[in-house]
């Protein structure tokens, strides 16, 4: 393992605390490069799907896929195993922020993969951005709840990365250009978005553009369709069991482990000061008495 690679992951054996911030920055990867993708919006539909070709060669790709969604569900695992392990949660204001952004984005996401990616996989089509669009933009609720997905992912990022680079010596330089970063990126991403999205919106005005985006999906086998609609609230349904579980789970363990199982950790600061050779081997002064006859 390189030294860089190591420093990330806790040295050359992975901490649970490395493996995920490694599988964080995987996924962040990812965000940035979709979110860049969103912002060519502003130019046109056809650009955007220009760069999402490119773009999905490297993450729709085997090796992408499972580097990806592994890396998205170790994160996830690894975060409420967190939880769990915690002794309590007397958090910080930005430990409340980035744990709550976190646990809202499968709620948000879930949805979203489905409709995205594992229906058009599993039919066998390309999901364009007109596809995707006249489906979120179209239905006003989604537009809101995908635009605030890109703001609770961005920020969730956000926090992390912050917190993970404050301590680095080069941090202070790079400051001003990651905070620009910070702000420009989704909000060219929003920008996009919509600028898409009003596209999208008149040309769906059309049957005839909106039934030829949509043909791949109304071909698919019924009982197919039937399966990914009802997958939807029983993954949501999932996911929310496993959250209660591990808030139950981490009272319950509380309970049995009790106060007398806390660690107390005692911690002795002795304070040494070398005095000057001088003053300990002059007779005369008063130190000089004072060591030689204690």
């Amino acid at each position: 393992m390189s030294p860089g690679w190591g420093a990330i992951l806790g040295g050359h054996r992975p901490s649970v605390r490395g493996i995920r911030l490694f599988t964080g920055l995987i996924a962040a990867a990812y965000v940035i490069s979709h979110l860049v993708n969103h912002s060519l919006g502003i130019l046109s539909i056809e650009a955007m799907d220009a760069y999402r070709r490119v773009n999905g060669a490297i993450w729709q790709s085997p090796p992408g896929t499972v580097l990806l969604y592994g890396s998205l569900l170790c994160h996830l695992c690894l975060g409420l195993q967190a939880l769990y392990r915690r002794s309590h949660l007397r958090l910080k204001p930005w430990e409340w922020a980035q744990l709550v952004l976190g646990l809202a984005v499968p709620f948000l996401l879930i949805e979203h993969i489905i409709g995205a990616r594992i229906a058009p996989w599993l039919i066998g089509f390309d999901a364009t951005y007109g596809y995707v669009l006249s489906f979120i933009w179209l239905d006003q609720r989604q537009a809101i709840l995908q635009s605030l997905l890109i703001v609770i992912v961005w920020a969730h990022f956000a926090i992390g990365l912050h917190f993970w680079l404050r301590l680095k010596p080069w941090h202070a330089r790079l400051a001003p250009i990651l905070h620009v970063m910070g702000v420009l990126v989704p909000l060219l991403a929003l920008i996009g978005f919509s600028r898409a999205g009003m596209t999208v919106e008149s040309l769906a005005t059309d049957p005839a553009w909106l039934n030829a985006v949509r043909k791949d999906l109304y071909q698919a086998p019924p009982e197919l369709i039937s399966g990914l609609v009802r997958a939807l609230p029983a993954t949501l349904w999932g996911f929310a069991g496993l959250l209660g579980l591990v808030l139950v789970g981490r009272q319950i363990r509380r309970l049995f482990r009790g106060p007398s199982h806390v660690p107390l950790i005692r911690v002795t600061v002795s304070h040494r000061t070398r005095a000057p050779q001088s003053l300990l081997t002059t007779p005369q002064t008063p130190i000089y008495t004072k060591f030689t006859r204690a």
